[in-house]
């Protein structure tokens, strides 16, 4: 088991936005958690990676408990795709800066203090992973399109070679075409580079192309809980079929 949840819960001002959460990733899989604005994904999703502290219950990477501040190595096993790409990144810094970051702040050795011509070639081989030019290393965010600033956050967040990989709404700022290709991109590199992913997002089809298990949230709550195969065969809560019939079957059954 590589990350598991166990009753999990986050309060503001008394009120639970994360209520009695049971959640497992195992290693090498990709897990999906679908709820609409407000259920409490993206607040779980901070406890996770400890940008929030838990009010109560346990956060367990591979039996150890996590805590909110956590030390070099755990942070770099822990990395983030956030929705907008563009909040993520520094304006004023250039694309090969926004790559080296988790070095520099993780602070690892055998990047951070090397030679700049070996910084620039780990930077361009990121890119490459992701399908971006290495002529765009010297260029800001602004001369990037939306699909492109992405890829460069997955090569950032890819960089460190975390355990996992939280994604909170990765494509929802992006237009339909550009969505495919991410969504494509994001399967091979789990593939190539074993790693786990938690792919969090309201759109349903997405979530079911991406992952092998899939959980609702609804009210800070796990309602249900399914594999992508048996998503549309074994016994839904009203909730879920309800997101179920808001895409569709036909979007809901293709593969993107």
């Amino acid at each position: 088991m590589l990350l598991q949840l166990d009753n999990v819960q986050k309060y503001f001002n008394k009120k639970a936005t994360v209520c009695e959460v049971d959640l497992i990733v195992k290693k090498g899989e990709c897990v999906g958690l679908v709820g609409e604005s407000g259920s409490g994904k993206t607040t779980l999703a901070k406890c996770i990676l400890g940008l929030e502290e838990i009010t109560s219950g346990q956060l367990l990477l591979e039996g150890r408990p996590l805590q909110r501040k956590r030390d070099r190595t755990e942070r770099s096993r822990i990395q983030a795709v956030f929705q907008n790409p563009s909040a993520s990144m520094n304006p004023r810094r250039k694309i090969i800066d926004t790559l080296m970051e988790p070095y520099d702040a993780l602070k690892l050795k055998e990047i951070s203090f090397l030679h700049n011509t070996t910084r620039i070639e780990k930077a361009k081989q990121l890119l490459e992973m992701v399908g971006v030019p290495a002529d765009y290393l010297p260029k800001y965010p602004h001369q990037l399109s939306g699909g492109q600033k992405q890829r460069v956050m997955i090569a950032k967040a890819i960089s460190t070679q975390p355990d996992l990989i939280v994604f909170d709404e990765p494509t929802a700022s992006l237009d339909v075409t550009t969505q495919a290709k991410i969504l494509n991109l994001l399967k091979d590199l789990k593939e190539n580079l074993s790693m786990s992913y938690l792919f969090i997002s309201h759109d349903l089809a997405a979530v079911r192309f991406m992952s092998e298990r899939i959980y609702i949230m609804k009210e800070g709550r796990i309602i249900d809980e399914a594999t992508k195969e048996n998503l549309f065969l074994k016994e839904l809560q009203p909730y879920t079929k309800q997101l179920i019939s808001a895409f569709g079957d036909e979007r809901s059954e293709r593969l993107l």
